[in-house]
C-alpha cells in the first residue's frame, strides 16, 4: 500500500533571506556595489547609443536613482514588478517614449547591461554561508530562499548561486521581481511553501529585516529567526529566535525543529 501524506514523516522547512543574511555587503556603499553601478551606467549608455539614442550620463544616473526609490516604495508596500519592467522604467525616465521604439535586440542588450554587472562585480557573501547551507541539508531539512530584489534578475542570482556552490541547497528560489509580490506580504511566503507542498507550521524563516522578514513570515504562520545587528527598529512582532550571526542557525534550528 502506498504511503499517505499522514504516514510520511514531516520534513521541516527553512527559508532564508538573501541580502544581509547570506550576503553581508551593504550594496550601495561597498566597492563592489559602486562598481556595479558604474558598469550599469556604462552598459546602458553604450546599448542606447548603439540603438541610435545616446543619453546623458547624469540624466541616466538620476533615472536609476528614481527607479531605485520606486522599487523601495513598492517593497515597503509588499508589492513588486518584474525585472524587465524596472529596466523599462529606467529608460522611460531618461528618454520618455523611446523604449517602445527599440528593437527586441536593443531591449535585450539594455536588460543585460543592467543585469550582468552583478556577476562582473559580485557581492560579498558570508564566509560561512556555504557551510551553514550544507549543515541544514545534511540534517535532512528542506531549504528555500525568499528575497526582495531590484536591479538583478532571478536568473542572474541563480547563476551566481551555481558559482558559489549553493544552487543545490535550495529546493525553491523565490524572488520578488519574478513573483511581482514582495515581503512582508504573506503570500510570497505561503506560495513558496505551497510550491514545496509544505505547511507554515513546519517552516522557519531567517532574515535580518524586522518588517519584511520577521513580521512578514509571522503573518504567514511561520516561525521566525532574526539575524540581529542590521535593523534597529522596534519590532512589530518579536522573533521567535535571535541570532548574532548566521553561524548560529544550525543550533537554533535544532531547538526549533517541529516533531
Amino acid at each position: 500500500m502506498p504511503d499517505t501524506d499522514q504516514e510520511r514523516p514531516v520534513r521541516n522547512i527553512v527559508t532564508l533571506d538573501l541580502w544581509l543574511t547570506l550576503i553581508t555587503e551593504q550594496a550601495f556603499t561597498s566597492k563592489a556595489g559602486v562598481d556595479r553601478s558604474r558598469l550599469r551606467l556604462d552598459g546602458v549608455m553604450a546599448a542606447m547609443a548603439a540603438a541610435g539614442h545616446p543619453i546623458n550620463e547624469d540624466r541616466l544616473e538620476a533615472s536609476f536613482k528614481r527607479t531605485r526609490e520606486d522599487i523601495d516604495h513598492a517593497h515597503a508596500n509588499g508589492v513588486d514588478r518584474t525585472f524587465p519592467h524596472w529596466v523599462r522604467q529606467i529608460v522611460d525616465y531618461t528618454l520618455p517614449g523611446v523604449f517602445d521604439t527599440l528593437s527586441d535586440e536593443a531591449v535585450d542588450e539594455i536588460i543585460a547591461a543592467v543585469d550582468e554587472p552583478f556577476l562582473a562585480a559580485p557581492p560579498a557573501a558570508h564566509p560561512k554561508a556555504g557551510e551553514v547551507l550544507s549543515a541544514l541539508t545534511d540534517a535532512g531539512l528542506r531549504v528555500a530562499l525568499i528575497s526582495n530584489t531590484g536591479f538583478t534578475s532571478g536568473d542572474i542570482y541563480r547563476r551566481w548561486f551555481d558559482d558559489m556552490g549553493w544552487r543545490d541547497s535550495f529546493e525553491v528560489t523565490t524572488f520578488s521581481n519574478e513573483a511581482a509580490v514582495a515581503k512582508p506580504t504573506a503570500s510570497i511566503f505561503t506560495s513558496t511553501l505551497a510550491e514545496m507542498n509544505a505547511r507554515p507550521k513546519n517552516a522557519l524563516h531567517v532574515g535580518d529585516n524586522l518588517l519584511s522578514d520577521i513580521a512578514g513570515a509571522h503573518r504567514a504562520g511561520m516561525s521566525t529567526a532574526w539575524i540581529s545587528g542590521y535593523d534597529s527598529r522596534e519590532p512589530e512582532v518579536k522573533p521567535d529566535y535571535v541570532l548574532k550571526d548566521l553561524t548560529d542557525l544550525p543550533a537554533v534550528v535544532e531547538r526549533w525543529r517541529t516533531p
